[in-house]
């Protein structure tokens, strides 16, 4: 059997979206209008391939990409990162 006997696989699982707010303090500064943003996206290519009736052989490649945006308010000053 040749490569073109592999069977491929894809993963795509939906798109990661989360926000989160939070208020209180910080080392006994007070925090308000806290708040993060997360998304990310996870994709992945799983290739299968029967080398011998007792011998399978599989490759996986992926990719995952996050972004995270935070800003929060402490002592009046806006801090965003």
């Amino acid at each position: 059997m040749g490569l073109l006997a592999a069977s491929f696989r894809t993963m795509l699982p939906p798109v990661l979206r989360h926000q989160r707010r939070h208020s209180g303090d910080f080392s006994g500064t007070p925090v308000t209008g806290g708040k993060v943003k997360v998304s990310g996206f996870n994709s992945s290519l799983v290739a299968l391939h029967q080398a011998t009736p007792k011998l399978g052989l599989f490759a996986k490649a992926g990719l995952y990409a996050w972004e995270a945006k935070a800003s929060l308010v402490s002592a009046g000053i806006v801090v965003k990162f």
